[in-house]
C-alpha cells in the first residue's frame, strides 16, 4: 500500500540549515508520517537514497523522498488500518453483515503478512496485502470460528480418531456379517 504526502519545506534547503544541525527533510518526513499515519515517530534519518523512520515501539520504515521545493515521500510498508477497516466493512456489507471493524493503529508490515482486524460480533478478519496492492481477506464471523482458526490442532489425535472410526467394529460389521462395508481393513482383505 503506498502512502504519498506533500509537506512544505524551505525553498532553499541550504538556507534552512543555517548553522543548526536540523535536517528539514527529516523533520518534514516525521511530521508527514505522524499526521497522515497517526503514529508516533521517534526518529528519522535521511541520506541521499532516502530516509529511515523509527516508529514508537521500534519498528523501522524505509521512506523514498523526492522533490526540491515540495517534499514528496512514499512507502510500501505501512498498512493504513483505517482504510483497511473501511474496505473490510464494505466487503462485509456486500455479504449482508453489519458490524464494526477495528484493525488497530497503522503499522509497518511486509506484503503478504496478515493483519488481524477484530469484528464487533466477536469475529475477526485476517487481511493480507499482496505486492500488487490487492487485499486477500479471510473472514471468521463468530468467536467459535476464530477459535477454530487460531487454536492448535492435534493432528496425531485426529489421525488416531480417524483410524478408530475406520474399523469393522466401528462400521457395525461383526464376525457373522463379512459382507458389510467394514472400512479400510475389509477393503484390504478383499484384495
Amino acid at each position: 500500500m503506498r502512502v504519498l504526502a506533500l509537506a512544505g519545506i524551505c525553498a532553499a534547503l541550504i538556507a534552512c540549515r543555517g548553522g543548526s544541525r536540523r535536517d528539514p527533510v527529516a523533520e518534514a518526513v516525521k511530521a508527514g508520517l505522524e499526521a497522515q499515519l497517526d503514529v508516533k515517530v521517534e526518529q528519522v534519518r535521511c541520506e541521499r537514497a532516502g530516509c529511515e523512520a523509527t516508529l514508537a515501539g521500534g519498528a523501522t520504515l524505509k521512506v523514498k523522498v523526492d522533490g526540491d521545493r515540495e517534499l514528496a515521500w512514499e512507502t510500501d510498508e505501512v498498512v493504513m488500518t483505517g482504510a483497511l477497516a473501511a474496505r473490510i466493512r464494505a466487503e462485509l456489507g456486500a455479504l449482508g453483515v453489519d458490524t464494526t471493524v477495528d484493525c488497530g493503529a497503522p503499522r509497518v508490515t511486509v506484503p503478504g503478512e496478515p493483519v488481524r482486524c477484530e469484528l464487533g460480533s466477536g469475529g475477526a478478519v485476517w487481511a493480507a496485502i499482496r505486492d500488487d496492492g490487492e487485499v486477500e481477506l479471510e473472514v471468521a464471523l463468530t468467536p467459535a470460528i476464530v477459535q477454530a482458526r487460531t487454536e492448535d490442532v492435534d493432528v496425531q489425535g485426529l489421525d488416531d480418531l480417524s483410524r478408530a472410526l475406520d474399523t469393522d467394529e466401528a462400521q457395525g460389521a461383526g464376525p457373522e456379517d463379512p459382507e458389510a462395508d467394514a472400512g479400510v481393513g475389509a477393503a484390504a482383505d478383499a484384495r
